[in-house]
């Protein structure tokens, strides 16, 4: 499994040979469902319709991302970004989907995201103060998971597994305000900026790891140009 969280919030290799065996036709590549939740992306199957347990990740950093990036549901789970006062989140939000083969982009599309501001406070992880943007489906999720199934299974019909991947990317976006600017914009300033994946009634799940922090600095101090 490989995860490019230096620019990305999630990706996941759903054409490489994340497992040794090939899912069964009882599981099928998708049934109709949203492509990156069902077999064989999300673990092969091993017998019946029971999935195998996902791979290990070569980076234990990037576990948490590399299970999102398996098993998002957008019905229940959301991106959540978390901007100090004085840093404003700006669109668009979308997520960019490109299906490499060899390292060659051979499909892209977009997956509309909407976002809306949660109440700051609700959370130990939204500080008073904060903008917290919560991310989620626009609606045209399952329709576009879809279509990029259909294109990773022709694929993996003429090329097998261990040749690609998918990638899904949302770039983050901010505006500084000039009040904030001394604060933010110091070439010493680390930004408290912080994602996470929310689902109600269960603990956040941190994606702020370092390689996720230096992007997001590189993003304020563009801002601040």
């Amino acid at each position: 499994m490989r995860v490019r969280s230096a620019t990305a919030i999630v990706a996941a290799c759903v054409l490489a040979a994340c497992q040794a065996q090939e899912a069964t036709p009882a599981a099928g590549p998708s049934s109709g469902k949203v492509s990156l939740q069902a077999a064989p992306y999300a673990g092969e199957a091993t017998t019946g319709n029971t999935p195998a347990s996902a791979p290990a990740t070569s980076a234990a950093e990037d576990a948490p991302l590399a299970a999102i990036a398996t098993q998002f549901d957008p019905a229940r789970q959301h991106f959540v970004w978390v901007l100090p006062p004085g840093i404003h989140g700006i669109g668009p939000w979308d997520l960019n989907a490109v299906i490499k083969l060899r390292g060659e982009p051979k499909f892209e599309t977009t997956l509309p995201l909407k976002a809306e501001i949660a109440t700051a406070g609700t959370r130990p992880e939204y500080p008073p103060g904060y903008e917290i943007v919560r991310l989620t489906d626009a609606g045209g999720w399952a329709a576009r998971t879809a279509e990029i199934d259909t294109v990773i299974q022709n694929l993996v019909a003429e090329h097998g597994r261990g040749h690609g991947e998918l990638e899904m990317i949302s770039q983050l976006h901010v505006r500084v305000d000039p009040a904030y600017r001394d604060r933010h914009c110091a070439a010493s300033s680390t930004p408290d900026i912080r994602i996470y994946m929310e689902e109600a009634g269960q603990d956040l799940i941190s994606l702020n790891h370092p390689s996720i922090s230096a992007m997001i600095a590189e993003v304020v101090r563009q801002a601040c140009a």
